[in-house]
């Protein structure tokens, strides 16, 4: 009889065993689909990343090609300033060589030379004295 108690004793503890070896392998699975979630998530989380780098990049080219384009479009309207403001100078000085002449025209009644001052300036005032 003891020899069947045995025997019985340890089919039963074989069969324990079993259906504990068999749970393992249950939360060895559960464990290794929780890892591949993981591992998923993770590769999920890069490529995210990667692609949000690319992006930045992307934009940050973008805002530096407007800002060469806004500095040219600044520098081509500062160029039409200054030529304006040139003409306006020439203008300017124009002016101010006639406000010269018409002075000495006013203050000295001869007329200005032209501009060229080529032709020497009248002398009316010898003209008139000499002749008396």
């Amino acid at each position: 009889m003891t020899s069947r108690r045995i025997g019985t004793i340890g089919v039963a503890l074989a069969l324990s065993l079993g259906l504990a070896g068999l749970g393992a392998c249950q939360r060895e699975g559960t464990g290794e689909k929780a890892g591949k979630a993981m591992d998923e998530a993770a590769a999920a989380a890069q490529q995210k990343a990667q692609e949000a780098a690319k992006s930045a990049s992307e934009a940050a080219e973008a805002a530096k090609q407007k800002a060469a384009e806004g500095a040219q479009s600044a520098g081509e309207m500062a160029g039409q300033a200054a030529e304006k403001v040139g003409e306006e100078a020439q203008k300017a000085g124009e002016a101010a060589q006639q406000a010269g002449e018409q002075a000495k025209e006013a203050v000295t009644g001869e007329k200005a030379a032209p501009s060229d001052q080529s032709a020497p300036p009248k002398q009316d005032s010898e003209e008139s004295n000499g002749g008396e």
